[in-house]
C-alpha cells in the first residue's frame, strides 16, 4: 500500500497521466458484474444507448497514448480548437510595487500561450510563480486547470517577458475548444522565501461575449465519448448526482475510469458558487468499507464561480495486488469524507461522508486470518507476508487488518525500533492504520530488504517469526493500548 498526502495542483490531468496506456473500452456485458445490460441515464449510471448511437464512428482513433502528441487521437482533439480569440493588453496585478500585464494570446498546434510582462518596481529581488503544487489557482472558462506553470526570477527594478501555456488536450477534457477567459493566480516571494504578494487576475478574450458556457463543459465532454476515444479507457460509471450542498459548495458529478491494466480512478466534480476561494478537502477514503487512505488525500483550491474535477486513483492508495487479500473484487461502494476550508485552511462547512454506489452491493471485507489482538473494541488480524510489488524492491510487507468496533476513532502505528524478525532486530517503516468506528483499516509494516539481508534472511520463506509492538492511540494522541504481538510461520 502506498499512502501519501497531497496538496492542490494535481487535478484531473494527473488522472489522465495514469491512463496513458489505456486499453479498449469493455462492452456493457464485460463491465457489469452480473453481465447485465448496461444503460446510462442523465442523472446517473452507465452511458445511455442514445449517447452511444450518437457517437460518430470516425471518432475512434485507436490505441494511441497521451504522451505521443503526434498521434491520430491528438489530431482529433486539437483540430476543432478555435484559435481566433485574442486579447487586449490587460493588467492582472498592480500592487506592492509589482505589475503583471497580459500582453498577447498565441496558439501552437498543441497549446494556448498567454504572454505576460512582469515588472518588479520594488527594491528587492522577487520570484513569481503560478500553477505550482503550492499555489494552484489557474482557471480557463470557469474550470480550474493544472496548466499555466510559471517560475520567473525578476531582480529589483527590472522587467521580464514570460509565457505560460495551456494544453489543448487538457482543455478538451473540460469541453473547452475556445478560450473565453483565463484566471491566473500568482505567488510572489522574496529571496528569504517570505510572501510578498499572493492574488489573482483575469483576462477576457474577444470570445467572452459569444462563448456558450452551457454547451461547452466537462459533463458534456465525458458523455460525448472523447475520453474513451482519446485515451482508449473505459468509463465504468458516471452520474450527475448532487451528493453535497453546503454554503454554495456542491459536488455535482461522479465518475469511475479504468485503464487496460485495471487501474481505477474516481473523478469528482466540485462547484464553488460562493464569493471566496475555497479548498475542497478529501480524506478517509474507503472502498467497500475498507479505509485505503485515512489522511487527507487532496486539498484542491477552487476559485469563486469556478469548478474543479479532482482525481482519486484508487490503485495509488492500495496496490491492486492486495485487493484479493482484503476481499475486493469489484468496487461496489466508494466513500470519502469531504470538507470545505477557506484560504486560511479553516473549516467553514461541516465535513460530510460522501458515498457513491458503483457496482451494486459492495462485497464484505475479508477479515479471515490469525487474530493477533482483540480488546478495547479493536481487532487486529494478520493477513500474511507479501513481497513488495515493485520490481526493484527486496522489501517484505506484513499486512495487518484492523477492525474498529469501538465508539471512537483510533490510529495504529508501530513503536519505533520494536520489530524483530527471527529474533533479530530489523529496520522497518509502517503506514499507520486510521480506523473510524464501524470500519476496517490497514497497517502495512514494511521490513527493509537491506536489513533482512544483514540478518541472513534472503527469501520470504525463511521468516519463521515476527514480533512487533503496536501503539493504539485516539485522535487526541492518548494511548488506548500498546500490545506486543507475535506471528509464527
Amino acid at each position: 500500500m502506498r499512502r501519501k498526502n497531497r496538496v492542490a495542483g494535481f487535478g484531473v490531468v494527473m488522472a489522465i497521466l495514469v491512463l496513458t496506456s489505456c486499453g479498449e473500452v469493455p462492452t456493457a456485458q464485460e463491465s457489469s458484474p452480473q453481465n447485465a445490460e448496461v444503460h446510462v441515464e442523465e442523472n446517473g449510471g452507465q452511458i445511455s444507448e442514445e449517447d452511444e448511437a450518437g457517437k460518430d464512428a470516425d471518432e475512434n482513433p485507436g490505441t494511441e497514448e497521451i504522451d505521443e502528441v503526434e498521434t491520430e487521437s491528438t489530431d482529433i482533439r486539437t483540430e476543432s480548437f478555435k484559435s481566433a480569440a485574442n486579447i487586449e493588453e490587460t493588467v492582472l496585478v498592480d500592487e506592492n510595487d509589482i505589475k503583471i500585464t497580459a500582453t498577447e494570446l498565441n496558439y501552437t498546434d498543441y497549446s494556448v500561450e498567454l504572454g505576460l510582462l512582469i515588472e518588479n518596481n520594488s527594491s528587492v529581488n522577487l520570484s513569481f510563480t503560478s500553477g505550482t503544487l503550492g499555489y494552484d489557482r489557474n482557471a480557463v472558462n470557469g474550470y480550474m486547470v493544472g496548466d499555466g506553470y510559471l517560475n520567473a526570477d525578476v531582480s529589483a527594478g527590472k522587467k521580464s517577458h514570460e509565457t505560460i501555456s495551456f494544453s489543448k488536450d487538457a482543455l478538451a477534457l473540460y469541453g473547452i475548444t475556445e478560450v473565453a477567459n483565463i484566471q491566473i493566480g500568482f505567488s510572489v516571494q522574496d529571496d528569504d522565501y517570505e510572501d510578498f504578494y499572493t492574488g489573482m487576475g483575469q483576462v477576457n478574450t474577444s470570445a467572452t461575449d459569444s462563448y456558450d458556457y452551457e454547451d461547452s463543459n466537462y459533463q458534456k465532454s465525458i458523455k460525448s465519448g472523447i475520453w474513451e476515444t482519446a485515451y482508449n479507457c473505459s468509463i465504468d460509471y458516471y452520474a450527475e448526482e448532487e451528493l453535497y450542498n453546503q454554503n454554495d459548495i456542491r459536488v455535482v458529478s461522479e465518475a469511475l475510469l479504468t485503464n487496460k491494466d485495471g487501474e481505477k480512478i474516481i473523478l469528482i466534480e466540485i462547484v464553488n458558487d460562493s464569493q471566496e476561494m475555497i479548498y475542497g478537502v478529501a480524506s478517509e477514503i474507503t472502498v467497500n468499507g475498507l479505509i485505503v487512505n485515512g489522511s487527507n488525500w487532496s486539498a484542491e483550491a477552487i476559485n469563486p464561480g469556478t469548478r474543479r474535477v479532482i482525481d482519486m486513483p484508487i490503485t495509488s492508495m492500495l496496490d491492486k495486488v492486495y485487493w484479493p487479500v482484503f476481499g475486493i473484487q469489484e468496487i461496489g461502494e466508494f466513500a470519502f469524507s469531504f470538507a470545505v476550508e477557506n484560504a486560511a485552511h479553516e473549516e467553514i462547512a461541516v465535513s460530510e461522508e460522501i458515498r457513491i454506489g458503483l457496482m451494486g452491493e459492495a462485497s464484505a471485507v475479508d477479515d479471515s486470518g490469525e487474530e493477533l489482538y482483540s480488546d478495547n473494541g479493536i481487532r487486529i488480524i494478520s493477513k500474511g507476508l507479501f513481497e513488495d510489488p515493485r520490481e526493484y524492491s527486496d522489501d517484505i510487507h506484513l499486512m495487518l487488518l484492523v477492525e474498529n468496533q469501538s465508539s471512537e476513532a483510533v490510529f495504529i502505528d508501530e513503536e519505533y525500533g520494536s520489530l524483530s524478525v527471527n529474533g533479530f532486530m530489523t529496520d522497518c517503516s509502517a503506514y499507520r492504520g486510521d480506523a473510524v468506528p464501524g470500519k476496517y483499516a490497514i497497517v502495512d509494516v514494511t521490513m527493509r530488504g537491506s536489513s533482512l539481508e544483514e540478518n541472513k534472511i534472503a527469501e520470504i520463506e525463511e521468516i519463521t517469526n515476527i514480533e512487533i509492538t503496536l501503539e493504539i492511540r485516539n485522535l487526541q494522541y492518548g494511548t488506548v493500548d500498546k500490545p506486543t504481538i507475535a506471528v509464527e510461520y
